[in-house]
């Protein structure tokens, strides 16, 4: 009876099915929903956002949209609400109802966006209960300068409290310094055009995007030189980076995949050698096939294991000196060596001593092997299968050797030109320091705007590089005193104005003239020190807690764990190994690790180095690993406070100095002799007095900004004058 209405059911389900002409099209649809709903995405980032800064009632949201999700705390579950769903007030006056609940402190975090920005002022204002420091987060910078200064004039207006703090979220990705590169570009000028600086608040250099700004003249040289260096006519100033395994990889298979279909070798290399690959190579000592199954070594290959599983088998593979016994008895009797200890350093896989190659399966291998091949340790190399038989001598040594030398080709420079030219950027064309293109954009611009389109290994790679270039070219520049430094300003622990003589009376054309001596204690005390170092510190500590977040989502894998490994920082006090010459005792520093902006830089670029008695200098690891050694705090504070007294008065000749008090060589307090007034006027005589009486070509002097340490000190532009010409230039002057 029951198997009978069963039936009877199906029979009508299937009528009414044949019936609907869209019961296909519904069919689909189910389907499509119930795959959707299984893939698990990730929700609104504004919904997430505002759940995580503790939901709708701790935060006023000030968009442009009528809905939103929200997640109800008794059941855990989102469901969707209108934004007035609770306070009742209109859609069209909301935005200004969450302005004032975030400037009454009844929300003390605030969601803004470009849509709703407009007539939205939430300042620290004199006139409204929440007085606290803004904070400003900017998420996303947008393209345009005058955009990006509406948006954070949001939080900084007239009548407030406090100025706010901004902070640019900007990620590590080559591609995306684009982004900050043309706002950085455009916040300078708009700079130079409202205050005739480009260091104004308004501009790059106040909000700290100068950095990031490669759309200058040494940008677009330093490309020029890069597309040089990939096409091999320029040498390199420095030494590249190397490929990532998997990138080479990548490449070596791609170009076995073009020299199968096309012989003639499409890519420029000699790849003659792999027309015989797919084949299985010959074994040359015999010992028959290889067993893929039975191995004496520890290899990983696995995307996803926990973090003990990877330091384990990272400790197996990581190369390591193997000592090993060894008895040798020569034909004198009086030589014997016994219970000799070897260090067998990193070899060949044909070369190995402890696993030979004759007598032992070749895909067998020490701690210490590397593939002939790929030049990289076994564990590394994806294809040991194959190149487990690769050796130097036998009937197939020609083979692997050419082999080798092509797989040795593909280096840095020609994956460069391989990524370059898959987003359309030729790099045999030079680059003008004024080239545009059609549309108007730089070359730099289409440069980082192309690199967007590459993985992001690639691109970080690539804008790397670029980078280094970048900071090498202006380093150069400046050494060779052709580098604009525009106005650079006089930075010091104290800083106050000593003594004024007046060159030239003010007339109604020009201004007065003065030389004014400046003085500048540049030491750094021992609490202040103490405050840059733990300040470091917790930077080192976030920044490694983030990477290894990042590695515990994207998966342990082997060449990641290899390339991220912990280091330990230079952060920290250090101590010379050897005696000052004069002072006759060890000189104590601080090192920490300079903040670079270029994703995958290492940090032996240049360390910060801070002296008792002479301030902040740039030191390279290298020098500071030869020159110093480690000291603990409590180590170095009384060294560091005697030096920081001795050096108030003394130079670094000792007092017994043949140039007297007069010579500040090492001293903490020093003093400066600039030009105040008609700057553009002085400057032209200054130049042209010191070019005539030094016999000093071109010579260029600086403009800088003083501003006194004490309240209500004075903030002045001028033109500075070393010790050695400034009698020259104000007797000049005075004449005018």
């Amino acid at each position: 009876m029951l198997q009978a209405k069963n039936m009877k059911k199906r029979t009508n389900a299937d009528s009414k099915a044949t019936d609907d002409p869209y019961h296909d099209l519904r069919e689909i649809r189910r389907r499509f929903l119930a795959a959707s709903a299984a893939l698990g995405l990730p929700g609104n980032p504004l919904d997430t956002l505002i759940d995580a800064l503790g939901g709708s009632e701790n935060v006023a949201e000030m968009t442009g949209r009528k809905n939103r999700m929200v997640r109800d705390p008794k059941t855990g579950k989102v469901r969707q609400e209108v934004r007035n769903e609770k306070n009742g007030v209109s859609l069209e006056m909301q935005n200004m109802h969450e302005k004032r609940c975030f400037q009454n402190g009844e929300k003390c975090v605030a969601i803004i966006s470009e849509a709703a920005s407009a007539g939205i002022s939430l300042q620290a204002d004199r006139r409204v209960p929440n007085q606290k420091r803004r904070v400003h987060i900017t998420l996303e910078l947008p393209w345009s300068a005058d955009k990006a200064i509406q948006q954070l004039g949001r939080s900084h207006r007239s009548n407030q409290s406090s100025a706010p703090e901004y902070k640019f979220l900007i990620s590590s990705v080559g591609g995306e310094r684009r982004f900050a590169s043309a706002v950085a570009r455009r916040l300078e000028s708009l700079g130079a055009l409202t205050q005739g600086d480009r260091r104004a608040t308004v501009g790059a250099k106040g909000l700290g995007l100068t950095a990031f700004n490669f759309d200058t003249k040494w940008g677009r040289q330093a490309l020029s030189k890069y597309f040089g260096i990939i096409n091999k006519v320029n040498n390199p100033p420095y030494t590249l980076s190397a490929l990532p395994i998997s990138e080479r990889t990548a490449l070596v298979e791609k170009v076995e995949q073009e020299a199968k279909a096309e012989p003639n070798d499409p890519w420029g290399l000699s790849y003659s050698a792999f027309s015989s690959i797919g084949s299985e190579p010959k074994t040359i000592f015999g010992g028959g096939t290889t067993d893929p199954t039975k191995i004496a070594f520890s290899f990983v290959d696995v995307d996803k294991i926990n973090e003990k599983q990877a330091q384990a088998e990272l400790e197996k593979i990581v190369l390591e000196p193997s000592p090993s016994k060894k008895k040798l008895n020569d034909d004198d009797d009086d030589v014997q060596i016994t219970d000799s200890t070897a260090i067998v350093l990193p070899h060949a896989r044909p070369h190995c001593t402890e696993v030979p190659f004759a007598s032992s399966r070749h895909y067998d291998a020490c701690r210490n092997c590397y593939c002939f091949v790929c030049d990289v340790p076994v564990a590394n190399c994806t294809q040991w299968t194959k190149h487990c038989d690769a050796t130097d001598v036998g009937p197939d040594a020609n083979m692997w050797k050419a082999q080798r030398a092509a797989t040795n080709q593909i280096d840095f420079q020609y994956a460069a030109k391989i990524w370059l030219k898959q987003v359309a950027i030729e790099c045999d064309t030079t680059v003008n320091s004024k080239s545009r293109d059609k549309e108007g954009k730089t070359a730099v611009g289409r440069f980082l705007n192309r690199i967007l389109g590459l993985k992001l290994v690639q691109q970080n790679l690539l804008f790397e590089e670029y980078a280094r270039l970048v900071e090498h070219t202006i380093r150069t520049a400046r050494r060779e005193q052709r580098y604009d430094e525009a106005i650079s300003e006089l930075k010091g622990r104290k800083i106050k104005v000593v003594e004024r003589n007046t060159l030239v009376h003010g007339t109604d054309e020009f201004g007065n003239l003065e030389h004014v001596r400046v003085q500048m204690d540049r030491g750094i005390s021992y609490e202040k020190a103490v405050e840059f170092l733990k300040e470091a510190r917790e930077d080192y500590e976030r920044a490694e807690k983030a990477r290894s977040d990042q590695l515990k989502q994207a998966g342990y894998k082997i060449t990641d764990m290899r390339r991220n490994k912990q280091t330990t920082p230079m952060n920290g006090f250090w101590i010379s190994k050897k005696d000052h010459p004069v002072a006759k005792r060890k000189m104590p520093v601080l090192a920490i690790e300079a903040k670079s902006l270029t994703p995958g830089q290492a940090t032996n670029a240049s360390i910060r180095i801070y002296r008792p008695g002479t301030g902040v200098w740039n030191m390279s690891a290298i020098d500071l690993l030869q020159k110093y050694k480690r000291a603990t705090d409590d180590e170095i504070k009384d060294i560091w406070e005697n030096d920081f007294e001795h050096y108030a008065k003394v130079c670094s000749h000792g007092s017994k100095c043949k140039h007297g008090i007069d010579c500040e060589v090492g001293k903490r307090i020093i003093h400066h002799d600039v030009i105040k007034g008609s700057l553009l006027r002085a400057m032209r005589e200054a130049e042209k007095a010191i070019s005539a009486a030094h016999g000093i070509a071109n010579h260029r002097l600086k403009v800088m900004r003083v501003t006194e340490t004490e309240e209500n000190g004075e903030s002045f532009l001028c033109i500075q004058i070393t010790k050695n010409y400034i009698d020259t230039v104000t007797e000049r002057l005075q004449f005018l």
